[in-house]
């Protein structure tokens, strides 16, 4: 069977024995029958190797160099002369057709770009020269777009701290000093920028971007397909969070639907067993406690805190500073600033203490107090108490009162 051209890594697999962690190339780009063959291996510091040979300046061990020649050598020999791989294992092979100059066969090696060649002009036994030193070199330009893991997108030398145990795709993109601790895994196509930290058994899928000084604790899962069934195969669940997010033990974050993004702010707070679902949207400063859950196009606003166990439903919105007792299940929206609970949820008063934290005026808090009890605590319908505040200026309840009209854009559960 005649090879193409550019052969990848699952045509790979089928032609070579070997496996992880002893598969030594990654693709190839250019191959002629008995004449050369241009290959690449993608090195990273997730390699096994990395942790120990020379750790401060990680350097390929020239022997895998000569193993990754060898493997590289093998698929040539499989397109010169094809045969059964299923079925056949070759341990050795050589030319015997000498080249043009009637010289050896010759072998370089780069960082990514293998070329062997059995025509080489040029006479020895096959060398390797420039061994990796960690760092990810850019394919060819010819080649199609394809990433590896690298510092600091290619400022500086990788030194990323990964465990030997973890497991890195060379695909994904981690920052100089990012931390992946033992058994972790970083899927094709995640990002992980300075500072993150991946504890024991995390997990990070594919399609994630997580940003500076983000720690993810054991057995969390950030990323991933959605939890429905119209959308479980869709492609392009991302995930985007900013700085400072910390995922506690078993909390999942899944991806968005439909090409949409699942997206999470600065400095927020998961704590054990809570879910954010696909297509949600979290600011900035909140704190979901043990077991919240947030389901799909929920969206929370910035400081917003959740006691454990409580829940919002689909296309909630979760209104700004506003506190959410535990327990409590939201079907409808939350205006911002004031304290929810129940089963169903209902507005039980102005969130002081939350407020206070965050600076918000004793004039302004005396304000929201009185139109919290002329909306929710009076007798008065609710077009009675908007009309008694639409002169209040005070700029907090103006705020809930803007939060109070439907948006067009928006699908809502008005409260």
């Amino acid at each position: 069977m005649e090879l193409p051209t550019t052969i990848e890594i699952d045509r790979i697999l089928q032609i070579l024995p070997h496996r992880w962690p002893f598969v030594m190339v990654d693709r190839v780009t250019d191959v002629v029958p008995r004449e050369r063959i241009v290959g690449h291996k993608c090195v990273t510091m997730g390699e096994p190797w990395a942790q120990g040979h020379f750790p401060a300046r990680p350097i390929m061990p020239g022997v895998l160099i000569v193993e990754a020649l060898a493997q590289i050598g093998g698929i040539l020999a499989y397109a010169s002369d094809p045969f059964d791989a299923s079925s056949s294992l070759m341990y050795s092979w050589g030319s015997t057709r000498p080249s043009s100059a009637g010289r050896s066969p010759r072998a370089t090696v780069s960082t990514l770009r293998s070329p062997f060649c059995t025509t080489a002009p040029t006479s020895g036994n096959s060398r390797a020269k420039r061994p990796s030193t960690g760092r990810s070199a850019r394919p060819p330009s010819s080649s199609p777009a394809w990433s590896t893991a690298r510092g600091n997108r290619g400022k500086s030398p990788m030194t990323a701290n990964l465990h030997p145990s973890a497991i890195v795709d060379p695909r994904a993109e981690l920052a100089h000093d990012v931390t992946v601790g033992p058994y972790a895994v970083v899927e094709a196509g995640a990002v992980l920028m300075g500072g993150c930290v991946l504890h024991a058994h995390a997990v990070v899928r594919g399609m994630t971007s997580l940003g500076p000084e983000c720690v993810v604790h054991p057995f969390a899962v950030v990323g991933g397909e959605p939890q429905a069934k119209r959308h479980a195969a869709s492609a392009g669940a991302r995930v985007e969070a900013g700085r400072g997010n910390v995922f506690r033990e078993h909390v999942t974050v899944h991806g968005g639907t439909e090409g949409r993004t699942t997206r999470i702010g600065t400095g927020n707070l998961f704590m054990v067993g809570a879910h954010v679902a696909h297509d949600a949207v979290v600011g900035s400063g909140c704190v979901l406690a043990n077991g919240t859950q947030l389901a799909g196009h929920a969206a929370v606003e910035d400081g917003v805190t959740f006691g454990g166990l409580s829940g919002v439903t689909q296309f909630v919105r979760v209104g700004e500073g506003a506190f959410v007792a535990a327990m409590t299940a939201c079907e409808r929206d939350v205006p911002p600033f004031v304290v929810v609970q129940g089963n169903r949820a209902r507005v039980r008063g102005v969130n002081v203490i939350g407020l206070r934290r965050r600076g918000v005026p004793e004039a302004s808090l005396r304000a929201l107090s009185k139109a919290v009890r002329k909306l929710w605590q009076s007798q008065l319908t609710r077009a009675e108490a908007l009309a008694q505040l639409q002169e209040e200026t005070d700029v907090y309840v103006r705020a809930l009162l803007t939060a109070l009209v439907p948006r067009a854009d928006l699908p809502r559960k008005r409260g």
